[in-house]
């Protein structure tokens, strides 16, 4: 994200509100990384397959999927502080009422109440990351943000077998309702006073709803979209099935798998950071593009195929991580080179985090739909291998249009 140009006495960066946005997005991706542990102790509950248990993974990211563009757009109007904090009490909304369903349906829709949550706070935290930094520091705290996904992932996926082997699935969501709650708290009393942000916006915001959905038919915003939706579909996919891949196939206990399944996640996060640290010392977006989106399919594939020894793919799928994060960064450093405004960079940011929440919805289910039609998880190199295809694609052709630009 990008400010305009700051006048000559603008304060120094406030770290404590940019870390605590930036760590609400941390939180809020914990309520992705308690799912993949607790699949199969959710299947044998609520006797589902596969694919239906790929959908309470994925349906967190519905909303995200749909409302992106709009929520993006809104966000500067009803102002990024209050969207955090009710975006934050919805999650815990939701958890709670998750602890106490009984069925798989009930289950579907308390997950979909967290994902409205999820959205507000991954469409508003990073501008607010923004106005609480002095452009000097752009690079490294959106450079923090870009990681808040994996580590918030790696988090939940480290603790939560102790919670499945102690109380159960709904414990595990009441310490999410708990976490989230005692976090919403600390976020509303450290962020009362505003009144110093750098580039904290003075006007009311002067696009309308009807002018962001501009955006959609432009091309620079769609292959950003597209770019992210090659990577989520990889990533996630993986990682939703690495702990049901790792014990099933390959004779982990769970909280074992859970453990490799969780640093899968972690270190995608230090490869989100070297990739902003790529970008600073003159490496193209375009290029991380592609290293990331062919790097993930050539070694997903590896990870799944019958040639390669199950020795070494815990391994590779921590190269897989690693080098997928090289993407995110890339691709969000560029929402304000493709606004045409400033006033459009919300509006922009939520059309990417649509096109983001799409490959987390989808991500899932489809690896689970290959699998389970194929009956190998060879299918699902595969399928790696083919989005990985896709997106050094999308990376060529956004290098001739940038160029031609």
């Amino acid at each position: 994200m990008s400010a305009p140009n700051p006048p000559d006495d603008i304060g120094p960066t406030r770290w404590d509100v940019a870390l605590l946005a930036i760590l609400s997005g941390v939180v809020a991706a914990t309520q992705i990384g308690k799912v993949p542990p607790a699949m199969p102790v959710l299947a044998t509950e609520l006797a589902v397959g596969m694919v239906a248990l790929g959908w309470i993974a994925s349906i967190f990211n519905a909303t995200g999927a749909i409302l992106g563009l709009p929520f993006g757009a809104l966000s500067d109007g009803f102002g990024h502080r209050r969207v955090l904090v009710v975006s934050l009490w919805t999650i815990v909304a939701g958890s709670l009422l998750g602890a106490v369903s009984d069925s798989y349906a009930l289950l579907f829709l308390t997950r979909a109440i967290e994902g409205v949550g999820y959205l507000g706070i991954i469409v508003a935290a990073p501008s607010l990351v923004v106005e609480a930094t002095h452009p000097r520091h752009f690079g490294l705290a959106l450079g923090l943000w870009s990681s808040f996904l994996p580590f918030g992932f790696a988090l939940m996926m480290v603790v939560s077998p102790w919670f499945l082997d102690t109380v159960g699935w709904q414990g595990l969501w009441l310490f999410n309702a708990a976490l989230l709650a005692a976090f919403a708290a600390l976020f509303t009393i450290g962020t009362r006073d505003l009144s110093t942000l750098p580039n904290r916006r003075r006007e009311p915001p002067t696009l309308r709803l009807g002018q962001a959905f501009g955006v959609a038919r432009m091309a620079g915003p769609w292959l950003l979209v597209l770019a992210l939706v090659a990577y989520t579909l990889q990533w996630f996919g993986l990682n939703a099935w690495m702990p049901t891949f790792f014990e099933g196939r390959m004779g982990y206990t769970l909280g074992g798998a859970a453990l490799l399944g969780a640093l899968v996640v972690f270190v995608n996060g230090p490869g989100a950071v070297f990739g902003s640290w790529l970008l600073h010392v003159g490496w193209a977006n375009w290029l991380l593009t592609v290293i990331g989106c062919a790097g993930m399919g050539i070694i997903g594939f590896a990870v799944f195929s019958e040639m390669v020894a199950d020795g070494a793919k815990f391994w590779l799928a921590l190269a897989f991580s690693f080098v997928g994060g090289l993407l995110p960064p890339a691709v969000i450093s560029l929402v304000p080179t493709v606004a045409p405004s400033r006033s459009h960079i919300g509006a922009v940011n939520g059309f990417v985090m649509q096109g983001n929440n799409f490959g987390y919805l989808m991500g899932a289910p489809i690896f689970a739909f290959a699998v389970e039609r194929s009956g190998s998880w060879e299918a699902a190199g595969w399928l790696l291998l083919a989005l990985g295809g896709f997106g050094v694609v999308v990376g060529l052709i956004y290098r001739r249009h940038s160029a031609a630009g």
